[in-house]
């Protein structure tokens, strides 16, 4: 009898601290998961559509915190994001990105994205597009290390039967260009 109460006993002890470990870990991510929504960079949309300005909040925090992940972390300012109908100057953005220095001699940034430009709307892919470029290049900026660009411009592709056959011309593939014409 006493050896099936222990055996009871260092069961229930064991399922005891069990759920006491699954409880913790809930506590921590929850807590973790505060911790991180709490320093979330402010994004406002202002739109009068709740369920769009909530979707486009979303798209946008979860966007941010991608690029943090990439860039190695937040920029080294405080920095917030409003997205507009339109950003207007002299002709109308995409999206734009000051930065101030505050009184406390720290810097600020603020990212503009804009949900129209020039009568045409945007759609997510623009604005996220928008949204990248001005991240890095705050980041960039802010980093105030010396910083090489190295474009990637993709050409037109012409097809090869708009492109003009030279029949002098070897073609890549070792054929004469003359055979290849009386071949089309």
């Amino acid at each position: 009898m006493a050896k099936r109460k222990r055996g009871r006993l260092r069961s229930c002890t064991r399922r005891a601290r069990a759920c006491a470990r699954v409880l913790v870990t809930a506590i921590g991510n929850l807590w973790r998961s505060y911790r991180c929504r709490r320093r979330a960079v402010p994004v406002e949309v202002l739109v009068e559509d709740p369920a769009r300005r909530l979707a486009l909040r979303r798209t946008l925090l979860t966007a941010l915190r991608q690029l943090e992940r990439t860039m190695g972390g937040r920029p080294p300012t405080r920095l917030a994001v409003v997205v507009q109908q339109f950003i207007n100057t002299d002709h109308e953005l995409a999206g734009c990105y000051q930065v101030w220095q505050t009184a406390d001699g720290s810097r600020s940034a603020l990212i503009r994205l804009a949900l129209q430009v020039d009568g045409r709307p945007l759609s997510t892919d623009d604005l996220l597009s928008a949204l990248g470029e001005q991240y890095v290049d705050l980041v960039v900026q802010l980093s105030e290390r010396p910083v090489v660009l190295v474009p990637l411009e993709l050409g037109s592709a012409q097809s090869p039967s708009t492109t003009p056959l030279d029949p002098l011309l070897p073609s890549p593939n070792g054929a004469h260009r003359a055979a290849e014409r009386r071949a089309a």
